[in-house]
């Protein structure tokens, strides 16, 4: 078992990490970044392979040059990077479980800046799970990081932002976007909610620029609807979409959109939160921040000393506010370190993020939905790693009285890849409304491994006592 050192260890290459890593790296700091992704960058900032090519005038929506920027850091040499390290524990204070492809260890660092960033929040629907209906993050994934595109004819529907996004890099690669299907009315509630939403003028001009693009293509925006089913036998071929009632929820009537190659569905993202979980850090639920966040300080210190959370992880908030917060967090190391000139900077970073705060309340305020969308059948399948159906979670559930511990050993809901991270929530909520339990948004628990690491990385590893459940502040 290796053992590394470093002053501090920067957890996740995407833009607050390498944000935090840069800061460090100008106030003289040395730092080790690790990323289970092969390539850094994150989901913003993502890279095509080091085989392509790409022409100077290619139509790729993505932020090129101050990704390069950020990028740069990791090639200062007070900066060290492993790609392909999944840190998957904290087992005493101030030591890192670390698991890479054939080996594993510990790191010791004083100081940790986890950057996890954030995964797709999913709605279940008749049809879902057909090849063809693609998340808005993997299609991201796949324009940012393969310079393809999952179909020639496509269907975005979801809520928040990211579905504006999806659909103007769709139109940029050459897909044809039939439609983008908003689940919210955010031109109702935009003109109130602009005050907030200036507060980071930057990205109001990119979704003016991306929604004036797609008019201009005829893309047309149907707003207050959802897709309540997907069609097709062994791949997409059409969707069906509804108008949302008074109470927020689909009408029986519905509107056929045929000749469909995919269908992109993003209703928001979640913040990633199972490290801080599994250290047991104290947290909270936040429905404008995405979920279950990390509380913490106005340094950006979590309840587990020297463990900063910065970025999406710590609460979904878009990369302007990622960058902000991993600078911030590095200053304050720096400045604790007693680096000459490095308060000043983090008082100056942390006032530009007070006056950047309520543009995540005001972009709350703008998608929120009038209600939870109930969007799946008895049939339809809620967790995909372990294909549990709706009808298979209310029979447990009711079974065990809404005992979400016994229905997730009953049913193996979340114990398959994605542990949780895709139908937690879903199946949260199912067993509420099946049984009329309370059930807490920390529910199941979490243990370690925090993230999918190879069986042979746990073979030397001690086994631990057990620990109190999750600390969560309702």
């Amino acid at each position: 078992m290796s053992r590394i050192e470093t002053p501090v260890l920067v957890i996740g290459a995407g833009p607050a990490g390498l944000a935090a890593a840069r800061t460090l790296s100008r106030f003289g700091v040395a730092c080790l970044v690790v990323d289970d992704n092969a390539r850094a960058g994150g989901q913003y900032f993502r890279q095509l392979p080091a085989s392509f090519k790409v022409r100077p005038d290619a139509r790729l929506a993505r932020d090129q040059q101050r990704a390069e920027d950020y990028l740069s850091a990791l090639s200062d040499p007070l900066v060290k990077y492993r790609p392909g390290c999944t840190v998957w524990s904290m087992p005493e204070p101030g030591v890192f479980a670390f698991a890479e492809e054939s080996s594993g260890g510990r790191i010791l660092a004083e100081h940790a800046i986890v950057a996890a960033g954030a995964s797709d929040a999913p709605r279940p629907f008749p049809g879902w799970t057909l090849p063809g209906v693609i998340a808005a993050g993997g299609c991201l994934n796949l324009i940012k990081g393969q310079a393809m595109v999952p179909g020639r004819r496509v269907v975005v529907a979801g809520n928040g932002p990211l579905t504006l996004v999806v659909a103007y890099s769709l139109r940029m690669a050459g897909s044809e976007v039939l439609a983008v299907i908003e689940a919210g009315r955010p031109s109702r509630h935009a003109w109130a909610a602009l005050p907030g939403l200036l507060r980071i003028p930057k990205v109001i001009g990119l979704a003016a620029k991306y929604r004036l693009a797609l008019l201009r293509a005829g893309t047309p925006f149907i707003e207050g609807s959802v897709v309540t089913r997907a069609h097709g036998s062994d791949r997409l071929q059409g969707v069906e979409v509804s108008p949302l009632d008074a109470r927020g929820q689909p009408q029986q009537k519905s509107q056929p959109f045929d000749d469909v190659d995919a269908l992109v569905i993003g209703y928001g993202l979640a913040p990633s939160s199972e490290f801080f979980r599994v250290i047991g850090c104290e947290m909270r639920d936040d429905e404008v921040l995405g979920g279950l966040v990390p509380v913490r300080s106005g340094d950006l210190e979590t309840s587990a000393g020297g463990v900063y959370a910065v970025g999406d992880g710590a609460g979904i908030g878009g990369v302007e506010i990622a960058l902000l917060e991993g600078s911030g967090a590095a200053a304050a190391i720096a400045a604790r370190r007693g680096v000459d000139g490095a308060a000043p900077e983090r008082d100056r970073l942390f006032a530009k993020l007070r006056r950047a705060e309520p543009f995540r309340a005001s972009l709350h305020r703008t998608y929120r939905l009038q209600a939870p969308l109930d969007l799946a059948t008895t049939e339809t399948i809620v967790c995909r790693c372990e294909e549990v159906t709706q009808q298979q979670l209310v029979t447990t559930a009711r079974s065990f009285n809404g005992d979400i511990e016994l229905v997730k050993f009953a049913t193996r809901f979340s114990m398959g890849r994605c542990q949780g991270r895709n139908c937690a929530r879903t199946c949260r909520a199912i067993v509420a409304s099946a049984t009329g339990a309370v059930v807490p948004p920390s529910a199941p628990r979490m243990r370690p491994p925090a993230r999918l690491i190879p069986i042979s990385a746990l073979l030397d590893e001690p086994l631990l006592p057990p620990r109190e459940p999750d600390q969560v502040s309702l």
